[in-house]
């Protein structure tokens, strides 16, 4: 829903505001990587999901078309003894149907174990970059770190809303426009 979007940036955007009052050095280091990371994500994704868009409403619209044929034409399909292969028919496509849903479920989880290894690789590369400062002054990397993993952890779920979100407007929008072709309006 559009709140929950808009709720999720006005908090990514506190949270920013914050950790650039902590640090803002490694806090725009850590917002550019992230949009450039997102930006290329959504843009290398986005024509495989309205591939799978396309694909997945093809796939339901031929489920329908078989529920029709086979509520229709029931009496024929006893008598002809057509059952099987109607049966065969919905099988591949409802087969079909569940692997393109897959992909997109995928897709949708992807982005969490990427940004989850990249902040478990900051850490990292932060804590050995950053070594020999943080031996001069523990408290406060410590306390600077324990802000960064505490803001992380609800950032996260944030971000990956953002982004799925997205996804999900890329994967809508090639069904979208194939019903408005259907009853002949203009594309979005």
């Amino acid at each position: 829903s559009i709140t929950k979007l808009l709720g999720n940036i006005v908090i990514l955007c506190f949270l920013i505001a914050y950790l650039l009052h902590v640090n803002y050095e490694i806090t725009l280091f850590i917002v550019c990587f992230f949009v450039f990371i997102s930006t290329f994500y959504v843009l290398f994704f986005r024509k495989f999901i309205q591939k799978i868009s396309s694909k997945l409403f093809f796939e339901v619209n031929n489920i329908f078309k078989i529920l029709l044929n086979v509520i229709s034409n029931s009496i024929e399909i006893k008598i002809y003894q057509k059952g099987l292969y109607f049966i065969e028919y919905a099988k591949k496509v409802l087969h079909n149907y569940q692997k393109l849903y897959l992909k997109f479920s995928f897709l949708q989880l992807l982005p969490r174990q990427i940004v989850e290894f990249l902040l478990i690789g900051f850490f990292l590369i932060s804590l050995l970059y950053f070594n020999e400062s943080i031996l001069n002054n523990k408290s406060k990397y410590f306390f600077e770190f324990s802000i960064f993993f505490m803001v992380g952890l609800r950032i996260m779920p944030s971000f990956l809303f953002i982004i799925n979100t997205f996804n999900s407007l890329n994967f809508g929008k090639k069904i979208v426009n194939e019903i408005f072709n259907l009853i002949n309006i203009k594309k979005i």
